[in-house]
């Protein structure tokens, strides 16, 4: 028995876990002869092939592999696109501004895996966020205060949501209503509960991105 603690061993790895063991004890003597077997199992995938970046391949003798990695029963992934995850640092000033904010967010999009579920047409809220605020600063005059979006690296963002501070907060919630309406006709049927929302916050300090910061990092974001 494997047990994991706290989690669970996933379906695509745990299946394939479970016929390699199987092979390994003999499949019951439905395989009469193969070559020698060799069967390597990693830790940490899902959190970014940990296990499989730390392994010493000198340790496998063996010049052909089946990726065991699939979710579906009866099918062998005979290769893959791989994966990449990219740290950007930027230098920023901040400020103080005693401008009204203004929350906007992006929620009710569907999501999944950012392999397996790549190629159904479903919207990143990130990149709808980082649209809709590359529209609002070109119209206004806006400072960030802040961004989130996501948990999970290979995740495609169901929701996202950033503060600005700007003047205009009316007109920023009007545009935001016309800048969802478009977004929404663009989406596929899978997105049909997006929602592009905008909500007022109480008048105090805080703290922002300067000016040049705040078009830097919207920019990154829409491109």
């Amino acid at each position: 028995y494997i047990r994991a603690r706290g989690t669970t061993l996933g379906a695509d790895n745990g299946t394939a876990v479970a016929i390699m063991l199987y092979i390994l004890d003999g499949a019951e003597g439905y395989i009469k002869s193969h070559p020698t077997i060799e069967c390597l199992f990693t830790s940490a995938e899902e959190k970014g092939l940990v296990g499989a970046g730390a392994f010493d391949y000198s340790l496998v003798t063996a010049t052909r592999m089946i990726n065991m990695d699939s979710a579906d029963e009866s099918e062998i992934i005979v290769g893959c696109a791989g994966g990449q995850r990219s740290e950007m640092i930027l230098d920023t000033t901040v400020e103080q501004t005693e401008l009204p904010a203004l929350k906007i967010g992006v929620r009710g999009l569907f999501g999944g895996h950012s392999g397996e579920d790549i190629n159904k047409s479903r919207a990143n809220a990130n990149k709808l966020l980082g649209r809709a605020l590359n529209i609002l600063m070109k119209e206004s005059e806006l400072q960030l205060v802040s961004f989130f979006g996501g948990s999970k690296d290979n995740a495609i963002t169901r929701e996202s949501e950033a503060v600005i501070a700007c003047a205009d907060i009316e007109k920023m919630i009007s545009m935001c209503k016309i800048i969802g309406e478009g977004i929404r006709s663009e989406l596929s049927d899978d997105d049909k509960d997006f929602e592009l929302y905008a909500e007022a916050l109480s008048a105090e300090s805080r703290a922002v991105f300067s000016k040049k910061d705040t078009e830097n990092l919207i920019s990154f974001l829409a491109d």
